[in-house]
């Protein structure tokens, strides 16, 4: 089984925070940039989907189920990268012939939840929430931020139990329907979060990880 971890591409609170202050984070959308860099990501996918042997993988399964899955959320700016892609994946750049593929949307593939802190840098959070931020912080340096929740939010451990689900998800999905490549359209930290998972890495690995560009492809 072949994992295809994509971040989406540039949305509107990665040029500017402040947006999430007025809007939900669910709502956020893709830039003008992050569209183009979609439709690039969907060329370098199709690349890889080929060099991976998807072609053969289809023709070798007794049953018709396209060979690929492109999964992504509920949030805005996962769909719409997912559906960018989902339009232009063809086969050796050849516009003629798409690369069969299903698409699945996931509840729980978005990004880690920031609650009272969305949109708030942590000098702005510190300031405008002292009580809550005091808290937070103290819990944080004495337990280490993988584990502390942010007020009405999530820490990352809680991510990485959403990414784990949808891991096993996509298990069984290979199992059931012989598909053995699938794509996952996700976010910075949620990425992270599942290769811990998928990697069933110690969990101070998480640190060591690269955040992924937006609309850069990790192959797992």
């Amino acid at each position: 089984m072949k994992i295809y971890l994509v971040r989406h591409g540039e949305s509107e609170a990665n040029v500017n925070l402040n947006i999430a202050k007025i809007k939900p984070d669910y709502n956020i959308a893709l830039t003008a940039k992050g569209k183009r860099q979609s439709k690039k990501t969907a060329k370098q996918l199709s690349k890889l989907l080929a060099e991976n042997g998807y072609l053969s993988d289809w023709a070798s399964m007794d049953n018709f189920n396209p060979p690929v899955v492109i999964w992504y959320g509920p949030y805005i700016r996962s769909r719409d990268t997912a559906e960018i892609i989902s339009n232009n994946l063809f086969e050796y750049g050849d516009n003629n012939y798409p690369i069969q593929h299903e698409k699945i949307e996931h509840l729980l593939i978005h990004e880690r939840k920031f609650g009272l802190f969305d949109g708030y840098s942590d000098e702005e959070a510190r300031d405008k929430f002292p009580i809550e931020y005091q808290s937070y912080k103290k819990h944080k340096d004495m337990y280490d931020e993988f584990w502390v929740k942010i007020p009405f939010g999530e820490s990352v451990a809680d991510v990485a139990q959403r990414a784990n689900q949808v891991l096993h998800d996509i298990k069984i999905h290979n199992i059931e329907n012989k598909t053995e490549h699938h794509v996952i359209i996700g976010h910075s930290i949620f990425n992270r979060a599942f290769e811990i998972m998928y990697n069933r890495l110690h969990f101070n690995k998480y640190y060591d990880l690269k955040e992924q560009d937006n609309g850069e492809i990790k192959v797992l």
